[in-house]
C-alpha cells in the first residue's frame, strides 16, 4: 500500500529544507530550525505538516520579510524546467507575505 502524502512532510524534508536555507543564507539557524521543524510534525495530516513547517521557516528567518523571501528564493537553486512538487516557498508566501507584496501590477 501506498504511503499518504502527508509523509512527504518529513524529518528528511526538513533536513532537506535546513541544508537550502542554511546554504543560501550561512547564518541560518539551520539546527534550531531542524529542531522546531520536527518537533510535533508527525501529529499534523499533510496540510497541518506544511503550516508547521512554514511556521518553523517563520521562526527561523530573518525577521523582515523580503530578506526572509531573498533566502527563500536563493535556497532554490537554479531555474527549474518544470516545478510540479514545489510547494513549501510558496505556503510561506500565502502565510507570511500577504499585504506585503502590490499585487496590482
Amino acid at each position: 500500500m501506498a504511503e499518504p502524502l502527508k509523509t512527504f512532510f518529513n524529518a528528511r524534508l526538513v533536513e532537506r529544507l535546513a541544508s537550502a536555507l542554511h546554504a543560501a543564507h550561512p547564518s541560518f539557524p539551520r539546527e534550531s530550525f531542524m529542531r522546531e521543524a520536527r518537533t510535533g510534525l508527525e501529529g499534523h495530516e499533510l496540510l497541518g505538516r506544511a503550516r508547521h513547517l512554514s511556521d518553523a521557516m517563520h521562526r527561523t528567518l530573518p525577521r523582515d520579510y523580503p530578506s526572509a523571501v531573498d533566502v527563500l528564493v536563493r535556497s532554490l537553486g537554479p531555474e527549474l524546467e518544470q516545478t510540479e512538487g514545489s510547494g513549501m516557498d510558496v505556503l510561506y508566501v500565502a502565510e507570511h507575505g500577504l499585504g506585503t507584496v502590490d499585487v496590482r501590477g
